[in-house]
């Protein structure tokens, strides 16, 4: 693609999710998160309805767009939904100071890969450190599918849950 195409492609702007510079792809992204997503769910009936909201279309390709949205729940809990081109999710449900019921939480993940129909194998965590965060991945050992779970802990407390697909 040439650069002009790339220019055009790259429609990098951010948005409330309402109000008069609201765009339509991203008030149509946050309906389809609260409607069918998972954890956005779980967010909702744990934390009430979002307290704000805001994305970003970071790229259009063939008709489609992709980019970040956030939901902003009471008690300081936010739920990101990043997609990139062609079949890339990233989700992350985070509260900075932790979560109070962190196995329920950690139960939603769960559930959450089973809806989606990832065979996650949880029985062999994958340690690591990220921008001082604790984090236990876990794969699908399909990889066609390139799926993961994320547990992030912070002194010792479980503040993100994290699941991402790339097919």
């Amino acid at each position: 693609m040439s650069v002009a195409g790339l220019a055009a492609v790259a429609l990098l702007w951010a948005a409330p999710c309402d109000g008069p510079d609201a765009t339509g792809w991203v008030q149509a992204f946050r309906d389809r998160v609260l409607a069918y997503d998972g954890l956005a769910t779980f967010a909702v009936s744990e934390f009430g309805a979002p307290i704000a909201c805001d994305g970003v279309l970071a790229m259009e390709l063939d008709g489609a767009g992709f980019g970040t949205l956030t939901l902003t729940f009471a008690g300081g809990v936010s739920l990101t939904v990043e997609t990139q081109p062609i079949e890339t999710s990233i989700v992350t449900l985070r509260r900075a100071g932790g979560f109070e019921d962190a196995p329920r939480v950690e139960a939603a993940l769960h559930a959450y890969t089973e809806a989606v129909g990832v065979a996650i194998d949880w029985d062999r965590p994958e340690p690591s450190t990220d921008d001082g965060e604790a984090v236990t991945s876990f794969r699908d050992p399909d990889d066609g599918l390139n799926a993961s779970a994320e547990l992030r802990t912070s002194a010792g407390r479980l503040v993100a849950v994290r699941f991402s697909v790339a097919l």
